[in-house]
């Protein structure tokens, strides 16, 4: 009976290590990680995009991609605007850019086609993660919306452009009652890389 209390003790204790190496390597792999996504600093040519939002001129993030549709090649363009420590807080998109130096007009991004270049603005809340309020395109005021490419470095990817766009906030996406029921961008200029 003393040897199976002695060989039971020994299992036990033999047990506790595996135990406690067990947790000691499950918390040292959860110390590790990191609790948020790296910061990735931009390259030079995704810093610089400016545009006026109700009148108050912000910087935002530009980041340009290449996609091919079919046969068509286009160009989508994120505009994000940051606060604090990368806190995202408003995102202008456009979708379905073509590649030409003359202007071209806006359609809302509820449009389902490829043919024509689509605009949207959204707000965001709490880390940058919670979607606020999403805009389209107000076709019920006097305000040209336009997007044009000023220069396009087929070779190095390098675009720069101007852009202008009204919004009225969707009915169907109202989560931020801080936010205006309208957007206003003006005066609104970007340098970007195009990548794939």
């Amino acid at each position: 009976m003393l040897n199976l209390v002695v060989f039971a003790l020994l299992n036990c204790v033999e047990m506790k290590k595996y135990i406690v190496f067990i947790f000691g390597l499950f918390v040292f792999l959860n110390s590790c990680r990191p609790d948020e996504e790296p910061i990735v600093t931009p390259d030079p040519y995704t810093e610089v995009a400016v545009a006026k939002i109700n009148g108050e001129e912000l910087n935002f993030f530009s980041q340009g991609l290449f996609f091919v549709h079919g046969s068509d090649s286009t160009f989508t363009l994120g505009l994000n605007y940051f606060i604090g420590d990368q806190v995202l807080r408003k995102r202008i998109s456009f979708s379905y850019i073509k590649r030409t130096l003359s202007t071209q007009l806006l359609w809302p991004a509820d449009v389902n086609d490829k043919e024509h270049l689509k605009c949207s603005f959204g707000t965001f809340l709490y880390d940058g993660d919670v979607v606020g309020n999403y805009y389209l395109l107000n076709p019920n005021d006097s305000i040209e919306d336009f997007f044009r490419f000023l220069s396009f470095d087929e070779a190095s990817g390098e675009v720069s452009g101007v852009f202008q766009a009204s919004f009225v906030v969707s009915e169907n996406a109202i989560f931020d009652p801080n936010s205006p029921d309208t957007i206003v961008i003006t005066d609104g200029y970007f340098e970007t890389k195009i990548s794939d």
